[in-house]
């Protein structure tokens, strides 16, 4: 078989279309991975029919990270090997330039170096088959993962959530016995930051507006842990109620850590003042979201000496990390951690796929299955 299926586009936020193209060849630095289940990210649907008016290059194929099985590797491969069951990274760093030379395969690139970058690397996940760069090629314990703890291919895609705000609670060394404020904590990646920061060994305030969902969240990512690790404070748009309820919320001991992920329409948003004005002196915040205003109380943060750090996407240790954890029984997936089966979709059906993932249910390509 020379040929593959793959969801492309012609051209930047053009329609999206089935097409059958050469399985890609291997070449020095990267490896053919056939793809099992390639996570889809909620907001996907946005990035691609230009709803978030991002870079990136056209034609391609679409899709970021995915689970599945070596197909082929270059000649510089020294430990991989064809079979493998592997995670791929859609984080695509220059290796010469890993700060700023960035993209996302398939769906966003940087600046100059990051166009660069997806030039040579246009073709994400979804497909039957994917060119990935070598050190993007993760290598998973099939034994461990799949018949000792019990999880599909699917299961483990969620990695792919996961990774994104263990960067952040990473980069503000968040360690087991602290107390972590994160908000908004109900949608698809702050819901994923409190179930990494409640397996790291914290003590997990989520806050968020929804009661309902704040409350399902609870009893779900909660369920391995004791009742009092995660607490729910909801967001009221009070400043004075808000600190209220997270001083209450953490005890004598206070709150040593805060994550924000918040969207692009939560600038201004109550909550953030809020969870930086109550953290303790020489308190730590991770900035992940997509906030564009000026929202920082300044004087707090220079009195108390807080210590401000933002991350974007996994930073380049994490995916090992993680997997780390997750192999070892530290990180729970699947219905241990209270998740839903991710609904499965052949890429002919992208179109309902898109829709389900965009109301932050777990959703995943299966291009190999037939």
């Amino acid at each position: 078989m020379s040929t593959m299926q793959a969801l492309r586009q012609d051209k930047v936020a053009g329609p999206l279309h089935v097409e059958t193209v050469p399985i890609p060849q291997v070449e020095p630095g990267s490896a053919v991975v056939q793809v099992l289940d390639s996570y889809i990210v909620s907001y996907t649907r946005e990035l691609l029919d230009g709803t978030r008016a991002v870079p990136y290059v056209a034609p391609s194929t679409a899709g970021m990270n995915a689970v599945g099985r070596i197909h082929a590797l270059g000649p510089d491969s020294t430990a991989l090997q064809v079979g493998q069951l592997v995670f791929t990274n859609g984080v695509l760093r220059g290796r010469d330039d890993p700060i700023n030379s960035i993209a996302l395969t398939g769906v966003f690139h940087g600046p100059a170096g990051g166009q660069k970058l997806m030039q040579y690397w246009p073709d994400g996940s979804f497909a039957e088959y994917q060119r990935v760069p070598l050190e993007n090629v993760l290598p998973l314990d099939e034994d461990r993962l799949v018949k000792e703890l019990g999880y599909s291919t699917a299961d483990l895609t969620y990695m792919s959530q996961l990774g994104v705000p263990f960067s952040g609670l990473s980069d503000i060394e968040l360690k087991a016995g602290e107390t972590i404020v994160i908000s908004p904590a109900t949608g698809g990646f702050g819901g994923a930051a409190v179930r990494i920061a409640l397996a790291i060994g914290a003590k997990v305030i989520a806050m968020g507006r929804n009661k309902d969902r704040l409350a399902e969240l609870k009893a779900l990512a909660g369920k391995p842990y004791p009742a009092d690790r995660l607490v729910t404070v909801p967001i009221t748009g009070d400043l004075g109620q808000e600190m209220g309820a997270l001083a209450e919320a953490a005890g004598p001991s206070g709150i040593d850590a805060y994550l924000d992920i918040s969207p692009a329409q939560g600038a201004n948003g109550s909550y953030f003042k809020a969870a930086i004005l109550v953290l303790k002196p020489y308190g730590r915040v991770s900035l992940m979201g997509g906030q564009a205003e000026d929202v920082i109380p300044y004087q707090k943060v220079a009195f108390h000496q807080l210590r401000l750090r933002g991350t974007w996407m996994f930073t380049p240790d994490i995916p090992r990390k993680l997997i780390n954890l997750i192999e070892k029984g530290v990180m729970p997936l699947g219905k241990k951690a209270g998740l839903a089966a991710p609904k499965e979709f052949a890429l002919k059906d992208w179109k309902e796929a898109l829709d389900h993932a965009f109301g932050d249910n777990l959703s995943v390509f299966v291009p190999s299955k037939k």
